[in-house]
């Protein structure tokens, strides 16, 4: 009775997101049980108990699969201490067959075949074993296995998540050029297993970037050991005052030097980053969830890429996550558009742009960057590389907002929140990629509101590779960036631009636009080589385009 009046309904809201909420660990480790409860249901005469959109849960782990084959982190991870460096991360390979072969899904299968050559029964280790068993009477052989190559490239994990993840290509090894960038808003806060990451993004180039950071069961002798001694356990230290926290993550903090907060039945200390929503208690039953607003934490915006569906030029996300923060936050939208630049020196750029007010103009705005190791930091720009175990990527960051001259660049090591060092005991020889450094950018000037526009670029380590030039697109309503050949253009105001836009590119080239945060519907644009039609739909709320260099103007026409 239980099953079907309290467990359904919840893993039916999940799903819906094709993405489980609980982490990148506990994504293997509970979906297989549901998958599983999908086959056992059947044979007794309830089909597809989940609903279709369990078949898609899993895709999370095709599209975050890095080229050096491990996994982008989400949420609690404690793969640090179950994987050493370059080994295949095989744990998805469970729910995957199981789910493959109920929903005769190729890719899935193709993944899991990966994961578990030769269809060989694993070596028992523990109860997610897959037994020779569930092999024989779970698996079909004629079904066969079709290589995530032929997936587009982008994919969009919708409500109640809200996230996307954007790649370059699906090369695999750690030299691959392969740019694989992932960008969430988190419409809703789970709780348990889930962070305060709100507005977060990772980006891996011949290893991590920009990174998730924190520990998770990171050492076996102080998984549950209390104090600040290392321990990274569920409920320790280290687990409630960095590792779920937003300070953890690449997002943004807004520090009230007033504000409290509670995990549980601890007192948590003031990262100046998102709320813990009732003390951080999961809800008991679906009800409880829906019956209270606090959870919803952020509302989607927009979310497009294209214009080629399976090899897109741009891909976009945007939403607002005023409610993840107390009321020290009185508006806060945050906007990504990743550039696949198709350029093997220059695979691809993201910009990050945030619009966020303050209560009081004396609470400090800070825009985190999270990287492995030591960054450089300059006056409007960071940089992170990463060489080690075979790693040649790196990652630039240019400040286009604050202008310069208005910011504050810092760096810290480890997992240091207010002035506390929560540091993790881990185990030698194994990942590690809990730990590092943050780059901070704040404002030099104290005010209510503020714009941040962040341009993150990847190419190679060694030799170093140049960064692309890039340019500040500034006007009264507007702020976006030039790169290469490409221009986005975000509107200043939180309602958008209204029905007229206007901005100048500079001349002998020919650009890809994109403008974010319109109205949808068909818009006029008045070009250096003419006019052209454009539309924007309700779901992006974005126009794409060609043109020169010189000065454009569009103009909204009608809705639909």
């Amino acid at each position: 009775g239980r099953f079907f009046a309290e467990f359904i309904g919840p893993r039916k809201l999940m799903y819906r997101a094709h993405h489980f909420s609980q982490g990148s660990h506990y994504t293997y480790y509970r979906v297989q049980w549901e998958a599983l409860s999908t086959w056992i249901m059947d044979k007794i005469g309830v089909p597809n108990v989940f609903g279709d959109d369990q078949q898609y849960v899993m895709y999370w782990g095709l599209y975050a699969r890095r080229p050096d084959g491990a996994i982008l982190r989400d949420g609690d991870d404690n793969n640090d201490r179950n994987m050493v460096k370059g080994q295949f991360y095989t744990e998805y390979c469970r729910p995957m067959l199981h789910i493959a072969n109920y929903y005769r899904d190729p890719y899935l299968k193709w993944e899991a075949m990966r994961q578990l050559p030769g269809m060989e029964p694993q070596r028992p280790k523990a109860n997610q074993t897959i037994s020779s068993a569930e092999i024989l009477l779970l698996n079909d052989p004629d079904l066969p296995g079709k290589s995530v190559a032929a997936l587009p490239l982008t994919k969009y994990f919708p409500s109640p998540k809200g996230a996307v993840i954007a790649r370059t290509g699906w090369g695999e090894g750690s030299s691959a050029p392969t740019v694989v960038a992932e960008m969430k808003i988190n419409e809703w806060w789970f709780t348990n297993h889930q962070h305060l990451d709100a507005g977060a993004f990772q980006i891996y180039y011949k290893g991590m970037l920009a990174t998730d950071s924190g520990y998770y069961q990171a050492s076996v002798d102080k998984v549950f050991s209390d104090g600040n001694n290392g321990s990274t356990g569920y409920g320790s230290l280290h687990d409630i005052n960095y590792n779920k926290r937003t300070i953890a993550h690449n997002c943004m903090l807004v520090f009230d030097p007033g504000e409290q907060f509670r995990y549980s039945t601890k007192r948590a200390d003031n990262d100046g980053g998102q709320m813990l929503i009732g003390d951080a208690e999961e809800p008991n039953l679906l009800e409880d969830m829906l019956g209270n607003p606090a959870l919803k934490t952020c509302d989607i915006l927009g979310h497009e890429f294209g214009p080629d569906s399976q090899s897109p030029d741009y891909t976009y996300l945007s939403g607002d996550l005023t409610r993840a923060y107390s009321d020290k936050v009185t508006s806060y939208q945050r906007s990504f558009l990743f550039w696949n630049l198709k350029d093997t020196a220059h695979p691809a750029a993201l910009v990050v742009f945030d619009r966020i007010a303050s209560s009081d103009d004396n609470f400090k705005k800070t825009w985190l960057l999270h990287g492995l190791y030591e960054p450089e930091v300059g006056e409007n720009w960071i940089v992170f590389k990463n060489t080690a175990y075979g790693a040649n990527g790196k990652l630039t960051a240019d400040v286009l907002l604050p202008h310069k001259g208005d910011t504050v660049i810092s760096k810290t090591e480890g997992a240091v929140v207010n002035g506390t060092d929560y540091y993790a005991a881990v185990t030698p020889g194994r990942f590690n990629e809990g730990g590092g450094w943050r780059a901070e950018l704040s404002p030099k000037t104290a005010r209510k509101e503020d714009l941040f526009l962040n341009v993150l670029q990847v190419g190679d380590a060694e030799p170093d590779c140049a960064p692309l030039a890039v340019e500040l697109l500034e006007t009264d309503t507007a702020a976006g960036a030039i790169v290469a050949d490409r221009v986005v253009l975000f509107a200043k105001e939180r309602a958008g631009f209204g029905e007229y836009i206007s901005f100048e590119l500079p001349g002998g080239k020919q650009y890809k636009i994109v403008v974010a945060g319109v109205k949808p519907g068909v818009w006029r644009a008045v070009c250096p080589a003419g006019e052209q039609t454009v539309r924007a739909s309700a779901e992006g709320c974005v126009l794409a385009f060609s043109g020169a260099g010189g000065v454009y103007e569009l103009w909204f026409e009608h809705e639909g």
